[in-house]
């Protein structure tokens, strides 16, 4: 069981209007994503300081995307979330640990990600490098 703070609901609409534009198209919106795979609506969190209201640098900074097919929680991956606005790009090459939790704040599935460009380009039997 994760223990943490529920979250900022003044965050939670800061990430939506400001953060989520600038995210890679890999990096789609939650809902629909979501409710595709049969998962509730709105699984996201956010976690740490972040969650408490203050950037972070800090490795305890969570939040829970979408991407493709899998529901999950990028850790360690929002470096300065809401100082620097063009740094969302860099994930797109990044290597970050996800882990899906449920409903109970139960850990799910943990995987670390070789980085989106790799994967897309496995999916589609490209060198990632052709990606960009």
């Amino acid at each position: 069981m994760r223990t943490h703070k529920a979250p900022n609901p003044q965050l939670m609409a800061y990430f939506e209007k400001e953060i989520l534009p600038l995210v890679p198209y890999e990096l789609k919106t939650f809902d629909d994503r979501l409710n595709l795979a049969g998962l509730p609506q709105r699984k996201y969190f956010l976690f740490g300081s972040f969650a408490e209201g203050k950037p972070s640098l800090r490795s305890d900074v969570d939040v829970a995307v979408v991407f493709d097919d899998l529901e999950i929680v990028l850790s360690s991956a929002f470096y300065g979330l809401l100082g620097e606005k063009g740094m969302l790009t860099r994930i797109k090459g990044a290597r970050v640990e996800m882990t899906l939790f449920d409903e109970d704040d139960i850990e799910i599935m943990r995987h670390e990600n070789p980085g989106i460009r790799e994967i897309k380009a496995e999916r589609e039997n490209i060198s990632p490098e052709r990606l960009g």
